[in-house]
């Protein structure tokens, strides 16, 4: 049996605060991880397109396999490397919760709270679209108001959010970023950081394969030329 070695670099914990205030406060060790290369719930597909993304390779898997069973589209802001480095290494994490959302700095640490939890970069959809024919037909994927509590604002959202957070080991926190309709300046352009800088994206398609988006322009000719939808942001 072919066995396949995958090897970590090591890298710092932080304690999640922001400026002056940011500290280390542990380290992860560089460690090898040796897979079978006959493993097929978590294939080399998939570490492939994990290397690619930073998003965990079971995630990508079920990401993949959901996105072929529901014949949806699914868009992806690729994550910190944290988030893909921890989850390979089976270190127990969760996504940055809800409620930190203004509170922590995480994007490629891993953070360790106060009560000892370790959090990475959640996963943040961008948008979510159904294929219908030879298009598109989005699927609006938000809730009603913030916070976990609030209702979704319809219920195919809702059975797709369960569905997913079912299987992924870093849970989805909330909607699409497409998605959020908000008229206070300060969250327009908390939703507009998404689409502007060294960002990189993944689309998951119904097909079971992904295309990776390397910037916030190759996303934009996605949607103008594959989705063939208008760009919904002002930047």
């Amino acid at each position: 049996m072919a066995r396949i070695p995958i090897h970590y670099d090591s890298f710092m914990i932080s304690n999640g605060l922001k400026g002056s205030e940011r500290a280390n406060v542990g380290r992860i060790k560089h460690h090898t991880l040796v897979r079978d290369a006959d493993d097929m719930t978590v294939s080399a597909y998939d570490h492939h397109i994990a290397r690619l993304t930073n998003i965990v390779p079971g995630d990508v898997s079920t990401f993949r396999t959901i996105c072929l069973e529901w014949r949806i589209v699914v868009v992806v802001r690729n994550p910190g490397v944290s988030t893909l480095r921890a989850g390979n290494l089976g270190i127990g994490v969760t996504g940055k919760p809800e409620e930190d959302k203004q509170g922590l700095k995480v994007g490629n640490d891993v953070v360790r709270r106060a009560n000892g939890e370790l959090i990475v970069g959640d996963y943040d959809l961008m948008s979510v679209w159904a294929a219908e024919g030879h298009g598109y037909e989005k699927i609006e994927f938000t809730r009603d108001g913030s916070g976990h509590g609030a209702k979704w604002t319809n219920p195919e959202a809702e059975r797709l959010f369960l569905r997913f957070n079912a299987s992924l080991t870093i849970k989805l926190e909330h909607g699409a970023n497409d998605d959020w309709k908000t008229d206070n300046p300060i969250y327009q352009n908390i939703r507009n950081n998404g689409v502007i800088g060294h960002r990189s994206y993944v689309a998951f398609t119904d097909t079971g394969d992904y295309k990776l988006l390397g910037s916030p322009g190759a996303l934009k000719s996605y949607y103008l030329n594959v989705l063939k939808v208008d760009w919904p942001y002002s930047v």
